[in-house]
């Protein structure tokens, strides 16, 4: 079993003639491309800045768009192009006086039924749902997202329908991006729905890619028959998403680029891992390259990696490397990462090797937290809420924390207000909303916050560090706290557990607010926080809480008439939760806050598993290796080795159980979990390290 499947096969020139380009595609799972367009994915009515291409019912006939101007020239197979029109059966193109109009279904490309020089997601069909006194229908809008010269134009398919899902939905994208010249479909979100409003498992068949002429087509891999990357659950963000790029020349044999580095902030005077992903965009297997990192231009710090299997055209690696960084002194500095020595030979092209970051370093730097009482019956809420969401945008999410308490008033007050959040409300002596906390100091009208306080309170210190993580298992949500004192904290502080839902669109009342962000759903234990008196300078704290959502989700007729927590719940996507620790003075001032980092890996429950797979690991302790022995010889499949916070802190490692030793002689001594995946299953052992 491969750990990330992101494989787009390369499509060759077809035949000579007048085309002037050829594509190779890259395939890349849970993100937008460039991540520009953070637009939630919902029906048309509720989007805002699109504008509408074409809208039409399950009766419409195949037709196209009128002609539209693009935003920006754009090449496509070596030419400016500068207008385009959309048909409603999946096809763009740039042929305006094309009078070739694709049929429904998912016709095969090359085709001479597919207009020349196109972008086709076939297969969608126009149709509608009825939802109350809602009909929704299916909708081409348009959006530009970016600035010049990097801005990428959205050609969206929403709301349309497929022949193998019944009465469901599929969302496709055909996105243009400026200067690059890049052409990427995207698939957004499809879910199987039957006339009776079930769900169902079937999923599309569609065919995409890019058609030249009549016998030249680049097609992504799976056409015409390419089903979409997830329809078990419908999903508002691009999480589940999954985008073809289609890259323009030839593909190279090894290419590697640093998709991500995921540190943010570093601590003076600790060592802090490098830790990230690399996409493989070349078309070989990636074996084995040399890992580097270097910090504002000092001496290079480089790993040998062996034994990897990153799969070619979009692969993706997650590393750690071998060598922390130790920061010495505080300050802004650039942190570089990139590969090279690819299976032994140099990378084919450099231009994409390294990502470099921007990285503050300070001794004690505070996570701000932002608490907002809100209510979806409060009119100046909206503008309110409107202005936070335009101070944050595009901050670095692991500079600061945000909870929304919903409150029970004004009128009938908001269906997800909780005695909780109205206590928290209390807590401040708050009596008129909106409201907003920063860092329990700041206490004014969510519309006075500004990008001058949100810096001013970014320079603020710490005296402790928190480290947190959590799992969620069906209802259960379990969260790990790690507090770290650097000075000695404040008498009678106390640390709050929040846990809180990423997007809400059930609690729509009167205020025109469609969608509402970070909702609190739960405080544990309480809203009243855990009395930390014992938490001593130097010595690491951990505490443990866990929550179980009870009963079936209800909305509350109102918010003075709320839901009991104790057998029912709110939560509208328990994927979407997500939780935010903090530790408050008595005097309200917070400390420190942190957003909890979610694990995949849940340490409980593990039987079932490991005898569907009747694994076992040996020898058990051991110091330098080991081995997977498995009942049917041959077997091959994933091992991952994670410590007892499910971080992972060994390479990947496809191995042929029984036969292949697994080398863990740099993990220090202690107890860790070997997860192992084949044929579709998943087994965790607990293996010791004794040196």
């Amino acid at each position: 079993m491969k750990k990330v499947l992101l494989s787009m096969a390369s499509f060759l020139l077809l035949t000579a003639g007048t085309v002037n380009a050829q594509y190779y595609t890259i395939g890349v799972t849970g993100e937008n491309p460039k991540k520009l367009n953070t637009d939630g994915e919902n029906p048309a009515v509720s989007l805002t800045g699109w504008s509408t291409l074409w809208s039409g019912n399950g009766t419409a006939a195949a037709a196209y768009s009128p002609s539209m101007a693009l935003p920006f020239p754009f090449t496509f197979n070596g030419n400016v192009v500068t207008h385009f029109k959309a048909s409603n059966s999946g096809s763009v193109t740039f042929d305006t006086a094309s009078t070739v109009l694709a049929p429904y279904g998912n016709t095969a490309l090359p085709s001479a039924s597919v207009a020349n020089n196109s972008i086709n997601v076939l297969g969608v069909k126009p149709s509608s749902w009825v939802s109350g006194s809602t009909t929704y229908t299916s909708t081409i809008v348009t959006k530009s997202f970016g600035s010049a010269p990097n801005r990428q134009f959205w050609i969206q398919y929403n709301f349309f329908s497929e022949a193998n899902i019944n009465s469901g939905w599929t969302y496709w994208s055909v996105v243009l991006e400026e200067t690059s010249n890049k052409v990427y479909i995207v698939d957004m979100k499809t879910l199987c729905v039957t006339t009776a409003g079930a769900r169902c498992n079937n999923n599309v068949k569609m065919s995409a890619g890019l058609q030249m002429n009549s016998t030249t087509a680049y097609s992504i891999n799976g056409s015409p028959n390419l089903g979409a990357n997830n329809i078990a659950t419908n999903i508002f963000d691009a999480s589940d998403n999954k985008y073809y790029e289609f890259v323009s020349g030839t593909q190279p044999g090894l290419d590697l680029s640093v998709a991500n580095v995921n540190n943010e902030a570093f601590t003076v005077a600790k060592l802090t891992q490098i830790y990230g992903s690399i996409r493989n965009m070349g078309s070989q297997v990636v074996t084995s390259m040399t890992l580097n990192y270097q910090i504002d231009g000092e001496a290079v710090v480089s790993s040998n990696l062996t034994g990897l299997s990153i799969e070619a055209s979009g692969g993706v690696y997650s590393f750690t490397h071998a060598t922390p960084l130790a920061v010495a002194a505080a300050g802004t500095k650039t942190l570089k990462v990139w590969a090279t020595n690819v299976n032994g030979a140099a990378d084919e092209n450099t231009a994409n090797d390294a990502l470099s970051k921007s990285v503050v370093v300070a001794a004690n730097l505070r996570v701000t937290l932002h608490e907002i009482f809100s209510s979806s019956t409060c009119g100046p809420c909206a503008p309110g809420n409107a202005n936070y969401k335009a101070v944050v945008a595009g901050r670095d999410k692991n500079l600061f924390t945000s909870i929304k308490y919903q409150q029970d008033f004004p009128g009938t007050g908001d269906p997800y207000s909780t005695g909780e959040s109205v206590r928290r409300r209390g807590y401040y002596s708050i009596n008129s909303i909106p409201r907003m906390e920063i860092d329990g100091q700041w206490d004014q009208n969510a519309q006075s916050f500004t990008n001058a306080l949100f810096t001013q309170y970014q320079t603020l210190t710490s005296p402790l560090a928190i480290q947190s993580t959590y799992r969620t298992k069906g209802n259960e949500v379990a969260v790990n706290v790690k507090l770290n004192a650097i000075t000695a904290l404040a008498a009678n502080s106390k640390l709050y557990v929040a846990i809180i839902e990423g997007k809400t669109i059930e609690n729509v009342k009167s205020n025109g607010e469609t969608e509402f962000y970070h909702v609190m759903k739960k405080m544990v234990p309480s809203e009243t926080g855990t009395l930390i008196s014992d938490v001593q300078v130097g010595v690491e704290k951990e505490y443990n809480f866990s929550f179980t959502f009870p009963g079936q989700y209800k909305l509350a007729p109102s918010g003075q008439s709320p839901i009991n927590l104790e057998t029912e719940h709110s939560v509208e996507d328990f994927n979407d939760l997500e939780v935010i620790v903090f530790v408050q003075s008595s005097n309200k001032q917070v400390l420190q806050s942190a957003p909890s980092e979610r694990l995949s890996y849940w340490a409980t429950g593990l039987n079932e598993v490991n005898n569907a797979l009747n694994t076992a690991v040996y020898p058990n302790p051991t110091a330098k290796s080991f081995v997977v022995s498995s009942p049917i010889s041959g077997r091959t499949g994933l091992v991952r080795i994670m410590d007892l916070t499910g971080k992972e802190v060994a390479a990947n490692q496809f191995v042929e159980f029984n036969n292949t030793e697994v080398d863990c002689s740099a993990l220090k001594t202690g107890i860790y979990f070997v997860e192992i995946q084949t044929e579709g299953k998943t087994a965790v052992q607990k293996l010791v390290i004794s040196k």
